[in-house]
């Protein structure tokens, strides 16, 4: 399914869980509706959920950890520039300086500097484990690409021009389960607007007042979905 089909899947099942969460017969008892509620709301989750491939789709980035390890000093002369970019760099945070915004104002020579130094330097600062360092450090990593893209570094755009349609393809399938979960996060909506910022604001086009209203009732649903003799609403656990 392609992009543009999600963001009609998700309009589409935006219309079908209000409609299940407000649905009413006026012959039917209290019971009765719940239970139409739930069942109408399975069957929209059901629904979106089809829309997803059996198999997550995983975005490759050995292209661009290439390209970040590329900045690492081959040699004495390289070596030596970046030592000194670090100093600068050092002297810099030590002076009160935002290191993201070093990262967003960095030359190529600076983040070079910043990739190799790195992790000595989260080492140095003290007690952090070693899953929240490399945590850190892919962040950092994560940035420096995007400073490269930006500088128009040639391999760096190319490696990002290579990820585009899986990362839209992932952030898509994202947004899609947490939708079906019951409420679609602030970076499940970040990581889509980077991407398909045009689609992302398609699919996010909804009264803000009306979108809370509606996840209230399902939460509610959701909750009595879990004490009535009724399949349980698909990710209400």
């Amino acid at each position: 399914m392609t992009a543009t089909n999600y963001v009609e899947a998700l309009q589409k099942f935006n219309a079908a869980q209000k409609a299940a969460a407000t649905f009413k017969d006026d012959n039917w008892n209290h019971s009765a509706i719940t239970r139409e509620r739930v069942n109408r709301l399975n069957r929209a989750r059901a629904e979106l959920l089809a829309t997803l491939p059996e198999t997550p789709t995983k975005v490759d980035t050995s292209a661009r950890s290439a390209v970040v390890a590329g900045l690492l000093p081959t040699n004495a002369d390289t070596a030596a520039i970046t030592a000194s970019e670090w100093g600068k760099v050092e002297r810099l945070l030590g002076a009160g300086r935002n290191f993201v915004r070093l990262i967003e104002q960095a030359d190529k020579r600076r983040l070079a500097a910043i990739i190799d130094q790195l992790p000595t330097y989260l080492e140095a600062q003290g007690d952090d484990s070693d899953q929240v360092t490399a945590g850190i450090v892919a962040e950092v990593q994560d940035r420096v690409f995007q400073r490269l893209v930006e500088l128009g570094d040639e391999d760096a755009v190319k490696a990002l021009e290579g990820e585009s349609g899986t990362r839209k393809q992932a952030a898509w399938e994202r947004v899609v389960r947490e939708a079906v979960d019951g409420d679609v996060s602030i970076e499940a909506w970040s990581d889509l607007n980077r991407v398909a910022p045009d689609e992302r604001a398609t699919a996010q086009d909804e009264d803000p007042g009306e979108a809370a209203d509606i996840a209230h009732k399902v939460q509610s649903l959701d909750a009595v979905a879990r004490n009535i003799n009724t399949e349980a609403p698909v990710g209400a656990e």
